[in-house]
């Protein structure tokens, strides 16, 4: 992967820890994997949870694809709705931008930057402690990947 890369992927993980200051102490942390389909892929990443206001949430997160010919670094600054419901389980949908940064490995390949738009479908589970398990479905529009099955914990 070219250094471009690299430097982009460093930028948007220094402005997910650091941004907005003011929800700071309600930012959390988590891992998350996956499935994706077309680029067909196994992916792994992580992701910060910040509430805006109650029932929004800022959520950028970055995932790593990879497969035989191509690895894709995706970062998604997601905005996510939670519903109210009367159950544990939390429902929720978002949507953001997809940046995604595609390194092929397939004769004379080449690294570019491709924009999209995904859509979120989500759930969220309590665990026993203050870890949430999450299962989400992604929607790529665009240059972003057609759809992501993703399963993480938010610590």
């Amino acid at each position: 992967m070219r250094w471009t890369g690299v430097i982009i992927s460093g930028g948007f993980v220094i402005l997910c820890l650091v941004w907005p200051q003011a929800a700071w102490g309600q930012a959390r942390v988590g891992l998350r994997g996956g499935a994706t389909i077309e680029p067909d892929q196994v992916h792994i990443g992580f992701h910060v949870q910040t509430m805006i206001v109650p029932q929004w949430r800022f959520q950028p997160n970055v995932e790593i694809g990879v497969n035989d010919d191509v690895t894709l670094i995706a970062l998604n600054p997601e905005l996510n709705y939670l519903f109210v419901t009367r159950t544990r389980v939390k429902p929720y949908l978002g949507v953001g931008p997809g940046i995604n940064i595609v390194d092929s490995r397939r004769p004379f390949g080449r690294t570019d930057t491709e924009v999209g738009i995904n859509f979120v479908f989500g759930f969220e589970i309590p665990l026993r402690s203050v870890h949430t398990f999450m299962t989400e479905l992604k929607v790529g529009v665009g240059d972003s990947p057609d759809l992501k099955m993703t399963f993480g914990v938010t610590f």
